[in-house]
């Protein structure tokens, strides 16, 4: 029974998942609006026919909000999320891998995937970023991953003891071009405490938008899905800016590889949606996704991307990633 069910999972295109090294993540404050729910490649069971998708209209920008009154829609099939918890349910869908269509004025549209499983109410929310030139910043940064709340079982109403929550951070570094000497990590790592006796310990650094280094972690999430996000209010001549992801619990027992997460990293600018990369699934087992950096062209003024799309191991946290063969 266990081969017939990995060959099926494998014609819908949903892969199984194997451990790999990494480093822990004590516990932290629940940013999410409601626990996600489990990944379809860990179900006991899959069955054709419609299905109904539930779930939570979120906004990713600002932590426990949600967005009522957004249209949800599988094709001509619309909803409105609810007032004031963005509540949506979507009733006949098909079986099989779903994108749902996110929409709201005064929000970038989003397309969501969503893995429906027939006769069973399955629940996907959806992360939505606020137009950003209306928001006083010029980028914003969204991860989205698996709706899977803890490993290794997809069950676990409680991850502590009994598994690993299923957490990606992101992480930006500030980092200055010489002669500019700007340096700043945004993110949440394992920082040496200078204060407490050269004590290591975990440090959540939210940055700031307002003022130096203008870039901050607007939204923190810790079970599942996310969403994480960063804006960057501007860009500092001379200086990069250095996007990556950690996969926090990688290494734990029955905790993927990050290239396992289905993580997709979407950049916003005051156009919309200006580029989007989903995570490589063939580069090996190690934790850490180097996905871009930004930096200004002083002759146009605008900011010049540079794709980078690695999976390497997590940098030192005084120093920003690199590719390496």
């Amino acid at each position: 029974m266990r081969g017939f069910f990995r060959v099926l999972l494998l014609a819908t295109g949903i892969c199984m998942l194997a451990s790999s090294s990494g480093m822990a993540r004590p516990p932290q404050e629940q940013a999410d609006v409601t626990p996600q729910s489990k990944l379809p490649i860990l179900l006991k069971r899959f069955t054709f026919g419609n299905g109904t998708v539930t779930g939570i209209v979120m906004n990713a920008s600002k932590p426990l909000y949600a967005v009522p009154g957004a249209q949800v829609c599988w094709q001509t099939n619309c909803v409105t999320s609810s007032y004031p918890d963005g509540i949506f349910t979507i009733e006949i869908v098909p079986s099989g891998i779903q994108t749902l269509t996110a929409s709201l004025e005064g929000f970038n549209t989003v397309d969501q995937t969503v893995y429906v499983i027939g006769n069973t109410l399955n629940t996907q929310n959806i992360a939505m970023i606020p137009i950003v030139k209306d928001s006083g910043v010029r980028y914003r940064i969204m991860t989205t991953w698996d709706a899977q709340v803890c490993w290794p079982d997809p069950n676990g109403p409680d991850c502590g003891g009994t598994g690993w929550y299923n957490d990606l951070d992101a992480h930006l570094w500030v980092w200055g071009i010489p002669p500019n000497n700007v340096t700043y990590h945004v993110g949440y790592y394992f920082h040496q405490n200078p204060a407490n006796n050269d004590q290591w310990e975990y440090w959540l650094d939210m940055g700031d938008c307002y003022s130096f280094p203008n870039a901050c972690l607007e939204r923190d999430a810790r079970q599942g899905y996310g969403p994480e996000t960063i804006a960057i209010k501007e860009l500092v001549p001379e200086t990069n800016y250095i996007f990556g992801l950690m996969n926090a619990n990688q290494g734990q027992s029955g905790v993927p590889g990050i290239s396992q997460t289905s993580a997709l990293v979407r950049l916003y600018d005051d156009t919309g949606l200006a580029r989007s990369w989903p995570v490589p699934t063939n580069q090996g087992d190690k934790n850490f996704w180097y996905v871009f950096s930004l930096a200004l062209n002083t002759e146009t003024g605008e900011g010049v991307i540079t794709e980078h799309n690695c999976i390497i191991y997590y940098p030192d946290n005084s120093n920003p990633p690199q590719c390496t063969p």
